[in-house]
């Protein structure tokens, strides 16, 4: 029985249960967390941590990050955004943007907006306008609903 009571004394101290202690309590000896703590805190060891903060820092070493502050500055290095201020800012060398004043401010020289104030101005040049009038004040001279007046009037 003392043989027993041995054997379950040493089994409480079970190495297998000790080193799992040691791992939670003493993370030194448990290189996976030691790592990536090191890694958190030292970026200097981690390789892909530094490239992204000198990334963040130092553009000119960056050749992504500087092509997107020429774009936001609008430098003469970046053709996209310089087009782009060129139409804005002259329209005489954007022949859209010039036809578009054109339309808008003089209309003689614009046909679809010069023959919209036509139709809106005389409504006798605008033929459905004008039959709609005349429907409004009773002079009815469509065909169809004079037969229909025709029919009604047949049946009773």
């Amino acid at each position: 029985a003392q043989d027993k009571m041995s054997v379950n004394e040493k089994s409480v101290e079970r190495p297998v249960k000790n080193s799992e202690r040691k791992r939670e309590e003493d993370n030194e000896e448990f290189p996976l967390k030691n790592s990536k703590r090191e890694r958190e805190e030292n970026s200097d060891d981690c390789p892909l941590k530094d490239s992204k903060r000198k990334r963040e820092e130092d553009s000119d070493d960056c050749p992504l990050k500087d092509s997107e502050r020429n774009r936001e500055e609008g430098s003469d290095d970046c053709p996209l955004k310089n087009s782009k201020r060129k139409r804005e800012e002259d329209s005489d060398d954007c022949p859209l943007k010039d036809s578009k004043r054109k339309r808008e401010e003089d209309s003689d020289d614009c046909p679809l907006k010069d023959s919209k104030r036509k139709r809106e101005e005389d409504s006798e040049v605008f033929l459905l306008k004008n039959s709609k009038r005349k429907r409004e004040e009773g002079i009815e001279d469509r065909p169809m609903k004079n037969n229909k007046r025709e029919r009604e009037d047949e049946e009773t």
